[in-house]
């Protein structure tokens, strides 16, 4: 049986230069809703959303670490307990501006994982884009995910993406 989550990204560079300056005054907007196709008792829940305000691009690379940053997006995996769970999800894309401008962004997807919610202990996965997971005693499992975003070729105007998870049990 499978799952799928579909996480809405919403992208939005206003000026040439947030797309391309180095300096604290950047402004980005972003804004993730996920939605969930429960066919069974296996559902992932948004915990805290995806968050690229904060962080500061350096040499036009944003990177946001699913281990250690607070604007890494946190869901949880519920389930039956104890049962193990196939993950597979989009590791990269280049995220084209929605104008047709000519603006690219290249978006690296990555992902980190524990039974428990503790973030900077979480497993970090192995950018295959798949692994396997087994729900803790409770049911459940969490996820953090991070991106490495490449600015070098954004130009000012809105980017969308839709990043999916597809979740099974094995």
């Amino acid at each position: 049986m499978k799952y799928f989550i579909l996480l809405g990204f919403f992208i939005a560079l206003f000026s040439s230069e947030q797309a391309r300056a180095q300096d604290t005054d950047q402004k980005r907007v972003m804004q993730v809703t996920a939605r969930a196709v429960v066919l069974d008792n296996l559902m992932l829940v948004t915990m805290r959303d995806f968050n690229i305000i904060n962080p500061v691009a350096e040499n036009n690379y944003l990177f946001i670490s699913p281990k250690e940053s607070a604007d890494a997006g946190q869901f949880r995996i519920s389930g039956s307990s104890n049962s193990y769970v196939r993950v597979t999800y989009v590791i990269y894309e280049e995220i084209e501006e929605a104008g047709g401008n000519g603006g690219v962004i290249t978006a690296r997807y990555v992902l980190s994982g524990m039974n428990v919610d503790n973030q900077f202990q979480s497993l970090l996965f192995a950018p295959t884009g798949e692994f396997n997971i087994q729900l803790g005693e409770d049911g459940q499992y969490f996820l953090w995910i991070g991106a490495e975003l490449d600015l070098s070729f954004a130009l000012p105007g809105e980017y969308f993406s839709e990043f999916t998870i597809e979740m099974e049990y094995t």
